[in-house]
């Protein structure tokens, strides 16, 4: 049985960054370090954090003073007012695409649009962004959602950088209908796009297409969802212990892809599980 590893699989760049500078400060550090809730979706490589490295994911500072590691996601800005009153030494590890975002609404807040995020609102991307514009901003993940905004003179919209871009498109086209003045930033990651599209473009040439990630994974289960529509026998798993052999009857060919805070080891191990059933 054929397997083909799709490209763009595996961690995206700000996971990588924020990797590194969590090694960075470990090495230097002689407080004990923190992240401020899981560094990234994978709770595999945060419990190997933990494990290996004794950095500990908080939310709360009921802890001792140390250094606290902002997520990938980022976090709002009184997050960090609160650590730096409690002494804690902050370090930005909030990915740079991430960060963008923030400042484009800060931007648009203070132009005077109605600030609009195109988002999951239980997303901590979405949560952090927030915190930019003192929750003032409508958080819309559909269509549907987007229909009930109010109409405003002006209006500016930015996206969760791991939203789907047909969606984005959508949101777009019914917030044209709701305002004089539209502004738009393209916030959405391009290692989303291409993440997708790769994985997309393999699915349709293979007979069964696993997809590697957590399940808490917001760009994951997007692109699970987005795969499963161009081959139906997709799979999410987590790890090699959730691969069923059943999937594989009459498979001649296997998709593998990940998601952007999926390590390189963990697909590997997928891909030694799946090419096991057939030695």
């Amino acid at each position: 049985m054929r397997v083909i590893v799709a490209p763009y699989a595996g961690f995206c760049f700000g996971v990588e960054r924020a990797l590194k500078i969590v090694e960075n400060v470990v090495q230097r550090a002689k407080l004990p370090v923190y992240t401020w809730g899981p560094l990234i979706h994978n709770k595999i490589v945060v419990e190997k954090l933990q494990s290996e490295y004794g950095v500990i994911p908080i939310r709360e500072f009921e802890h001792p003073p140390g250094y606290l590691i902002l997520r990938t996601h980022g976090v709002p800005p009184e997050v960090v007012d609160e650590a730096k009153r409690k002494r804690f030494i902050v370090v930005d590890a909030t990915c740079p695409f991430v960060a963008k975002v923030h400042r484009y609404v800060k931007l648009l807040m203070d132009e005077g649009y109605a600030v609009v995020i195109a988002g999951d609102k239980l997303h901590p991307e979405v949560r952090a962004t927030l915190g930019y514009v003192g929750g003032g901003a409508y958080v819309v993940d559909d269509r549907e959602a987007t229909s009930r905004i109010p109409v405003c003179k002006k209006i500016g919209v930015v996206a969760q950088t791991t939203m789907r871009l047909d969606i984005y498109k959508e949101i777009i086209s019914v917030l044209v209908t709701k305002c004089e003045e539209l502004k738009i930033f393209n916030t959405i990651c391009d290692a989303t796009i291409r993440r997708q599209e790769a994985g997309i473009k393999v699915a349709n040439n293979v007979d069964v297409m696993l997809v590697v990630g957590d399940r808490q994974s917001a760009n994951t289960r997007q692109l699970t969802d987005m795969i499963k529509r161009a081959n139906p026998r997709t799979y999410h798993v987590e790890g090699p212990e959730e691969v069923n052999p059943s999937w594989f009857n009459d498979a001649e060919c296997v998709g593998v892809t990940g998601g952007a805070s999926t390590p390189s080891w963990l697909i590997d191990k997928v891909v030694d599980k799946v090419k096991s059933f057939r030695q």
